[in-house]
């Protein structure tokens, strides 16, 4: 995860706090777009290499 990310979601946690659950859930969807974007990225390169 990269540096940037992780302070816009400490500048979030400060600027109101949350229940746990929200935490988690905006973790966990985090998680899955970056995962997504990933598999796009792999999925472009490997058909510009065939």
């Amino acid at each position: 995860m990269s540096e940037r990310i992780r302070q816009m979601i400490r500048a979030q946690l400060r600027r109101r706090h949350h229940p746990r659950a929200w935490v988690r859930r905006e973790a966990r969807n985090l998680v899955r777009a970056h995962i997504g974007w990933l598999r796009r990225l792999e999925l472009a390169e490997s058909r510009m290499a065939a």
